[in-house]
């Protein structure tokens, strides 16, 4: 969890000394990040799906607005849950870019090669990606 200042403390309940917005600053605290996304070679991943280019066809070819650089998740110490090699092996990672130029990190569970249903779920607020157990 994130420790609070002697500082933190007094803008908290002092900048203004408002029930609403103590409440607000206190149910916003991000927690540590329990993860890191590092880029892995130059492969590229569209949206979750590896896109394999091929040198004869131009068309395979993505364009820059839809595509972004292959990631791996490293989870840390932290973590709740400590994946191994082979799990994290089914675990695609990415970025999505928002209209604002925020990125959001994203993960694919790739558990069988040719789906039936889709699930997406989004965490709470002030939870962390790596302490849910994705599989």
């Amino acid at each position: 969890m994130n420790t609070l200042s002697i500082r933190d403390l007094c803008c908290l309940f002092c900048c203004p000394p408002l029930p609403s917005r103590i409440a607000a600053k206190l149910a916003f605290l991000p927690p540590e990040p329990t993860y890191s996304l590092l880029v892995t070679d130059n492969s590229i991943s569209t949206n979750g799906t590896h896109n394999q280019i091929e040198s004869t066809s131009s068309k395979n070819v993505p364009t820059d607005s839809s595509t972004s650089p292959r990631y791996t998740i490293f989870f840390s110490d932290k973590a709740e849950w400590q994946h191994s090699t082979n799990e994290i092996s089914k675990l695609e990672s990415y970025f999505v870019i928002t209209s604002r130029h925020n990125r959001i990190a994203c993960i694919y569970v790739n558990c069988t090669p040719n789906p039936k249903y889709y699930i997406l779920f989004s965490h709470g607020n002030a939870v962390d990606l790596g302490e849910y157990n994705f599989l």
